[in-house]
């Protein structure tokens, strides 16, 4: 997804899940991946992710937003999330909250625009992606 410039993440439950309906590997065997970028994402999961940005959009639109420096990570992460991997990064600065409002509600969109190009034929959404 990233070489192909979608904007967005995916999101699954946990780092390493391998969850397909059945469970994969026995307790004991030594997992094939762990950390980021490793694991199964999952529509509903990516969804949330999503649903929390826009909520955050809507508290920033309405001037009840704060800003410290826990959330600053994370709403510059989110305005980050309406761009491709490539170009992310490069806002440095939390701007105005009607600016901020709708560069969030642009990294909810990119969320859900990731999802969607793995949604089925029909808009059909299994667990995993």
């Amino acid at each position: 997804d990233d070489e192909a410039g979608l904007p967005g993440v995916l999101i699954g439950r946990y780092p390493g899940d391998e969850y397909s309906g059945v469970i994969m590997s026995p307790t004991s065997a030594k997992p094939i991946c762990e950390g980021y970028n490793c694991g199964s994402a999952w529509f509903l999961a990516t969804h949330g992710v999503a649903e929390v940005i826009y909520a955050t959009a809507a508290a920033a639109a309405k001037g009840k937003l704060t800003i410290s420096s826990t959330s600053q990570d994370f709403l510059l992460a989110a305005m980050d999330l309406a761009l491709p991997k490539s170009k992310r990064g490069q806002d440095k600065r939390i701007p105005s909250s009607k600016v901020l409002a709708q560069k969030l509600i642009a990294g909810g969109d990119g969320v859900l625009a990731r999802a969607k190009h793995h949604a089925g034929e029909g808009m059909h959404m299994s667990e995993q992606i």
